[in-house]
């Protein structure tokens, strides 16, 4: 089934690229491909596609992490090599005065225009 339409992007070609290369991101299934995303409606199936094939994964793939810990001759579990959410907060300081961002205010970031027009509620 296509499931890219500006790309012509199949499931069959997603997952090929799953047990072949065994990419992370979406961003990097469609570098895979040749191709980059376009539209974005694409995105969410693919991310769902690569969540399948990942949960089905025996750690065999000569790509997969859990093979390449596995050589190295670590013990690793390899249900923690799969890409999944993580809930956690981010110091902001200490990323400002790591990047320098205290002097100039963090305003640096909030000067960048937002790409689609935004309108305040009458």
């Amino acid at each position: 089934m296509i499931v890219c339409s500006c790309n012509v992007l199949s499931d069959r070609q997603i997952r090929d690229v799953m047990s072949e290369r065994g990419p992370r991101m979406t961003s990097q299934v469609y570098g895979c491909l040749g191709c980059s995303a376009q539209c974005g409606r694409c995105a969410r199936t693919i991310r769902r596609i690569m969540d399948q094939a990942m949960a089905t994964c025996t750690g065999e793939c000569a790509c997969c992490p859990a093979a390449v810990a596995r050589e190295a001759g670590g013990m690793h579990d390899p249900a923690h090599d799969h890409a999944h959410e993580h809930h956690h907060s981010h110091d902001h300081h200490a990323h400002d005065a790591h990047h320098e961002h205290a002097a100039h205010g963090r305003s640096g970031h909030a000067q960048l225009a937002h790409p689609h027009a935004v309108h305040a509620p009458d």
